[in-house]
């Protein structure tokens, strides 16, 4: 007999630390919606697609790459609406507008998104304003660009602070943006900088080494069906600092979001998640008891501490490099013991050993990489 348990409604789980009670504690708080649901627990998504076809794209790569478009547009959930947009020099639009996705829409797309051949420069401004132009600020849906490119702005505007900003100034409807980056010549810190101030992920993706249609198909698996949208969480009767991520991402069928940070002053604990499903306010009381003083759960600390340096090494990788944050970064890792770009992991020996003598166990340690 094989049998699955399912959950019908969204679920909680936080684990607490305090090693050390003059000091702020440690929490993991984990989040999981629910497997159970109907299609009125869905969110209505309008989507843009926009994929690069500047001359870079052409061979293998872009037919990879539309084969992924398909099953993208094959994947839309029955009261979404989208388009499709290309781009080299010039932007190419399957739409004028956006379309509800139906059968007959869906095969439209198919076959236009089929038809894509690679052309000449990538002109990435224009590309990702003309599809923030899909959306209308009446409409109570959740909003998403994925946007998908192999290389660095060369046609229409290129410097990337301008693109950042002039994306900044046109999204004015709550957008997430999306970036996808395939191959080795990309600019890494355009794409980073434009998910990160638009409450959007990164993908990179090296086309030497993984199967581009099958990575962007997970990719897109996990952000196809929205449960709760925008959502935050509300704190009560105890303070809680450096909180991990900043922004909540929305949660979707088959993921989690994991929340940590640092806690203090404990007197009557709640949190309440909430969020939106389509215009209607949605709440989740959690339960919460913080341990005053426990050495229960120390992987905690080290959860958060690599949560830290994960987001200082997001600002640097968007915002360039910044020697202070580099040095939080090192000091994290040798405190909680992770590695990261600035570190390697070390195996010494704590004392001296003659050259005939049978080696005593060595120590590892993270230590800094002169960089």
């Amino acid at each position: 007999v094989s049998y699955e348990l399912k959950a019908d409604r969204m679920v909680s789980n936080l684990i607490t630390t305090r090693p050390a009670e003059n000091e702020d504690g440690y929490f993991l708080l984990i989040v999981s919606p629910q497997e159970v649901f109907a299609e009125k627990d869905v969110a209505k998504r309008d989507i843009v697609f926009v994929v690069d076809v500047s001359g870079s794209m052409a061979g293998e790569k872009l037919r990879q790459t539309k084969k992924a478009f398909e099953f993208f547009i094959k994947r839309l959930n029955s009261d979404d609406r989208f388009n499709i947009l290309s781009f080299d020099n010039n932007v190419y639009s399957f739409n004028p507008g956006l379309l509800p996705f139906n059968e007959t829409n869906r095969e439209s797309a198919v076959n236009y998104i089929k038809k894509l051949r690679a052309g000449s420069t990538t002109n990435i401004n224009q590309a990702l304003l003309d599809a923030l132009g899909n959306f209308s600020p009446d409409e109570k849906r959740t909003k998403a660009v994925i946007f998908l490119t192999d290389g660095e702005p060369c046609g229409g505007v290129t410097n990337i602070n301008q693109i950042c900003q002039n994306i900044n100034n046109a999204n004015t409807n709550d957008i997430r943006l999306f970036c996808v980056g395939i191959g080795r010549r990309l600019n890494t810190t355009l794409l980073n900088k434009l998910a990160l101030e638009n409450r959007g992920e990164t993908l990179f993706i090296d086309e030497s080494k993984s199967e581009i249609d099958s990575e962007l198909m997970a990719f897109y698996k996990g952000i196809s069906t929205p449960l709760l949208v925008d959502p935050v969480l509300e704190w009560e009767g105890i303070k809680v600092t450096e909180v991990y991520p900043k922004t909540l991402p929305n949660i979707y069928h088959g993921t989690q979001i994991v929340v940590s940070g640092r806690y203090s002053d404990i007197q009557t604990p709640r949190i309440v998640l909430k969020g939106d499903i389509n215009s209607a306010k949605q709440s989740y009381p959690i339960s919460a008891q913080f341990k005053e003083k426990s050495d229960d759960n120390l992987f905690v600390s080290r959860y958060w501490g690599k949560a830290k340096a994960d987001y200082l090494q997001k600002e640097i990788d968007a915002y360039g490099y910044n020697a202070s944050k580099k040095d939080e970064i090192v000091f994290l890792s040798k405190k909680y013991q992770f590695l990261t770009r600035y570190t390697s992991f070390l195996a010494v020996s704590e004392a001296h050993v003659e050259q005939i003598a049978k080696p005593k166990k060595p120590v590892n340690k993270v230590v800094a990489k002169n960089q």
